[in-house]
């Protein structure tokens, strides 16, 4: 199961059925830009006073984004539980450095991508895929979203979150098609996965029973000693 995240939805897609399901984000993008606007129209200088009104609105915030973050991450592990899948994701490191003052991008852009909760989205469905016995990959995020998904040629920008195949000719979702990777590109990990197709970049394992640590998109487990040799 290929788990894309993006700021305003969620997209799995399925190997075994090639099925694509988006779960909407929207709402919790909505809520951060509202919380934010609040704040912003907070003038008294007051520092104490400022911080505990921005540490209560954030408290709230939180608790609603979560709440939200909750239920498309419990209905992803279900999924993949029922369909006894393993769940794959992409490494994403480094996000924040991409969005910061200098960048050429506005303020409204940068801080509604730095408000980008794929971190908390990683977290919640690693302990519950650890609950529930679902192993978690991990794959490089590179090209994800401008490979095709069908032949695996280089795509184009069409229109509007469109990718134009030149090779195959197709039109993809940028989501969709993005899904698609990551779940091929989970599949190569298994152990009935092609081992030339073994992609080098990722150095440590891939798949965890036992998470211990979750720092920044990576995976952190204790190796296992085969005591039958």
């Amino acid at each position: 199961m290929g788990v894309d995240r993006n700021l305003d939805n969620v997209t799995v897609a399925l190997t075994s059925d090639r099925t694509v399901r988006r779960f909407d984000l929207s709402k919790a993008t909505m809520i951060k830009s509202n919380y934010r606007y609040v704040k912003s129209r907070f003038k008294r200088n007051d520092s104490r006073i400022r911080s505990r009104v921005f540490s209560k609105y954030g408290e709230k915030e939180r608790n609603r984004v979560q709440a939200l973050l909750h239920k498309i991450s419990k209905r992803i592990v279900d999924e993949a539980k029922t369909r006894r899948h393993g769940i794959v994701m992409e490494r994403l490191t480094g996000m924040r450095r991409l969005y910061h003052k200098g960048n050429g991008q506005s303020r409204d852009y940068r801080a509604r991508m730095n408000g980008w909760s794929y971190g908390e989205l990683q977290r919640q469905v690693e302990y519950k895929a650890r609950w529930e016995g679902v192993r978690v990959a991990y794959i490089p995020a590179r090209n994800t979203s401008r490979r095709c998904s069908i032949c695996g040629f280089k795509t184009l920008e069409s229109t509007q979150r469109q990718l134009l195949c030149p090779q195959c000719g197709a039109i993809l979702d940028r989501d969709d098609n993005a899904a698609r990777n990551i779940a091929a590109g989970g599949v190569r990990f298994t152990p009935d996965g092609p081992p030339f197709e073994a992609m080098v970049e990722v150095r440590e394992p891939v798949y965890s029973t036992l998470i211990l640590k979750v720092d920044g998109g990576k995976l952190t487990e204790q190796p296992t000693v085969d005591r039958t040799t």
